[in-house]
């Protein structure tokens, strides 16, 4: 793990997730299903926010 990784998310060990630089995940690898519905999460609050879909990006 990167010096600047630790200093911008605090995390000390690995492996860890951070979705919309928010870390969500630490010390342990998550089954798919959780990345989903991490995911799925982190779309329908940008949608609220006004972000762009990702989903926009993608097709």
């Amino acid at each position: 793990m990167s010096k600047e990784t630790v200093q911008k998310y605090g995390v000390l060990v690995s492996p860890a997730l951070a979705i919309n630089n928010t870390v969500k995940i630490v010390e342990r690898v998550p089954n798919l299903d959780e990345v989903k519905k991490l995911l799925g999460e982190a779309l329908t609050k940008g949608e609220k926010n006004g972000r762009k879909n990702l989903k926009d990006h993608l097709s």
